[in-house]
């Protein structure tokens, strides 16, 4: 198989340095081309900051002759509004746009004044409901990171600490599956969060003791807190710490880190300040990776596909040329076509009568079927209707009934959409109700709506 090397840049970005790491993936395997970790005066403001760092990272990608490479970044925690919701299921595929209409609820901002992007972490599907990881930064603290553009062209990805430590290792290390809490300190604040299949459940602050310090009894007691919450068993997760230097592993258990593990990175990686920028790269290089990106769609940079596009173009001279050479043997073989078409003209005579008296059974067989599935529906289709007819308050006004392989699809206004699926999910002919658009509100102020569900079958 044809193979071309693709480049992805981590950038974390902190309050007193950035780490940069730069990785490399072909068709064999993946490697750290290169690293850095750069200084930042961490009184400046934050657009001087960006300021600053932009020169080293053209001096970077020069240094590794990359040109616009897939870049992700990382910004502070602190910067960014994190709520966990709970959202019913049918939501879930338009949960952004669903969210830009009731942000307000959640966000003590308005749309227009905030980046935000949201991720389905957990699906309740007994409950019928999802649990959704909702982050959102104002757009003033958030516009001068767009200043790295000046240095790797259009960004792939923006996201917060929190998000970045929850992405699987590029170099396979870990098991994505595995839940594990994560005690993470940043901008002098420290948190627990529970990650499950390279996604963060649920995180909240833990404060220190009465003397100022942490330790690791007080971090596996709000680990056993949270297992408490989830009825998960907490004997069986693992609680790791993110410690940059020596001086931070002390600060976690008060001069030890005995009781908690530290947190696995690649071991091409000199140090863990250099963790975050590496699972970001990574990301850059799955093409399936999900996640969160406080990006704007619009500004994200689209995947490169020119290396796909020579890679099909090669193999198109490929087999252009196998095809060349295979042409000779094809012409040895044309005075046997001649002579077999003759015998094939003598015989597409006496078979044409067999052809019509099989076109002649097929239409007949067909109208059966089709009469027999007419006889199969009449009955599903009376009872739909009677059944909705018994379960439908008069509150409830129908405008459309379609009924096509047992899935019935109803359209129509309420005076609530929510009552309407309770009542829906109480028979035991309606199974798999769901709404399938977002439900509007019309100028009466009552609920327009449009629900799915499948009918069981009959005997």
């Amino acid at each position: 198989m044809l193979g071309f090397a693709r480049y992805s840049l981590g950038v974390d970005i902190g309050t007193e340095g950035a780490a940069l790491v730069l990785l490399k993936a072909d068709s064999r395997k993946t490697q750290l081309v290169g690293h850095e970790y750069v200084a930042l005066d961490a009184a400046l403001p934050v657009a001087e900051k960006v300021s600053s760092l932009v020169p080293c990272l053209e001096e970077f990608c020069k240094r590794y002759k990359v040109e616009d490479p897939q870049t992700q970044v990382c910004v502070p925690s602190g910067l960014a509004i994190v709520r966990f919701l709970r959202f019913p299921r049918s939501v879930k595929e338009n949960l952004n746009e669903t969210l830009s209409y009731e942000i307000e609820k959640y966000i003590p901002y308005g749309v227009d004044d905030i980046y935000f992007d949201a991720q389905v972490v957990k699906e309740h599907r007994e409950e019928g409901t999802v649990e959704v990881l909702v982050v959102a930064v104002k757009k003033t603290e958030f516009d001068p990171y767009f200043l790295l553009r000046n240095a790797v062209g259009s960004l792939a990805s923006v996201e917060i600490g929190l998000t970045a430590l929850a992405l699987p290792r590029w170099d396979g290390g870990r098991q994505e599956s595995k839940e594990f809490f994560l005690v993470n300190r940043e901008d002098g604040r420290c948190s627990l969060s529970l990650v499950a299949e390279g996604k963060v459940v649920s995180s909240h602050i833990v404060a220190a003791d009465e003397s100022g310090s942490y330790t690791a009894v007080r971090f596996h007691d709000e680990a056993a807190k949270v297992c408490e919450r989830r009825n998960l068993d907490p004997a069986g997760l693992d609680v790791f710490y993110v410690a940059a230097t020596d001086r931070e592993k002390d600060f976690f258990s008060g001069g030890s880190a005995d009781g908690l593990l530290c947190y696995p990175f690649a071991a091409a990686l000199p140090a863990m300040t250099l963790l975050k920028a590496a699972l970001l790269a990574g990301k850059g290089l799955r093409e399936d990776s999900e996640g969160v990106n406080l990006l704007p769609e619009k500004l994200r940079k689209k995947p490169n596909r020119t290396a796909l596009y020579v890679s099909f173009g090669l193999l198109a001279s490929v087999v252009l040329l196998s095809c060349v050479l295979v042409g000779t043997v094809v012409l040895q073989k044309r005075w046997q076509q001649d002579r077999l078409q003759a015998e094939v003209a003598r015989l597409d005579a006496a078979t044409r009568d067999i052809a019509a008296l099989e076109e002649k059974k097929t239409a007949v067989e067909q109208r059966v079927a089709f009469l027999q599935r007419e006889e199969r529906q009449a009955p599903v289709l009376l009872d739909a209707l009677n059944e909705l007819s018994v379960l439908l308050p008069d509150s409830i006004f129908l405008q459309g009934f379609t009924l096509r392989n047992n899935e019935v699809r109803i359209n129509g206004v309420a005076e609530s959409a929510v009552d309407l699926i309770n009542d829906l999910e109480r028979s035991a002919l309606f199974y798999d109700v769901a709404f399938l658009t977002t439900v509007r509100k019309d100028k009466q102020g009552k609920e327009i709506f449009t629900v799915g569900f499948s009918l069981q079958q009959q005997d």
